[in-house]
């Protein structure tokens, strides 16, 4: 197999395979978190969120295939079953409501709200709303302008 996204974006482009097979296969060995049979729950579905489904379901399936034989296989089925029936949420803030809490239009407004997601993301994915905007406010507290 290529080695990474770029070796993977090369080879499609050498066998002509198709745009989305070529995304597909750049996805699966691109980087990102490291894929092993033990991740928690919360672990696989911070990395289902932040690759999609399918490109963590086809880096779980090669990360399997290049594993020692053992009896981890229940883990890696658990691992594709959960980001096979987990539907991962949309992040709940928007960029009006960080500019409400007093962020000026720019940049600004993304950092605040890639600050929360990442808090979110570690609370995984918490539904509590008042706690996510007691979250903005506190980065936003905290954040010079």
């Amino acid at each position: 197999l290529p080695d990474g996204a770029e070796g993977a974006a090369q080879a499609a482009d050498q066998l002509r395979l198709p745009n989305a097979t070529r995304d597909r296969l750049a996805a699966a060995l691109g980087g990102g978190e490291r894929i092993v049979s033990w991740l928690s729950p919360k672990e696989a579905r911070q990395r289902v969120y932040r690759a999609g489904k399918q490109a963590f379901c086809d880096r779980v399936k090669l990360a399997w295939a290049g594993a020692a034989k053992g009896s981890s296989a229940p883990q890696w089925r658990a691992l594709l079953s959960l980001a096979e029936t987990w539907t991962p949420p949309a992040f709940p803030l928007t960029g009006d409501e960080v500019l409400k809490a007093g962020v000026p239009k720019g940049p600004m407004v993304g950092q605040v709200m890639r600050e929360v997601e990442l808090w979110w993301i570690d609370q995984d994915f918490i539904e509590d709303r008042f706690s996510i905007i007691e979250r903005l406010k506190a980065v936003v507290q905290g954040m010079v302008f």
